[in-house]
């Protein structure tokens, strides 16, 4: 791996975002890739094209870490800033 981004993944970042942010989030992500998907021809199995709100609380679970994970790195490599209260 890159050297500065080794040092990124390594950084201690204590950022919280409210549970209904990270819900909104993964199921927009959630709607415009299988919108993409659809686009490119791609046929969803009917797992693939449940909505967020239709899949299990582990599921969602999952998708929320990914959506944290996501905004700590656009906020690690400078690519969004936090916006204050």
């Amino acid at each position: 791996m890159h050297a500065p981004l080794d040092r990124l993944a390594l950084a201690d970042l204590s950022v919280s975002y409210p549970q209904e942010t990270l819900d909104e989030v993964a199921d927009l992500v959630l709607r415009r890739h299988q919108l993409s998907a659809r686009n490119a021809g791609a046929l969803l199995t009917p797992a693939q094209a449940r909505p967020y709100l239709e899949r299990g609380e582990t599921e969602r679970l999952g998708m929320r870490s990914a959506v944290v994970h996501v905004l700590h790195a656009l906020l690690l490599l400078d690519l969004v800033e936090l916006r204050g209260p």
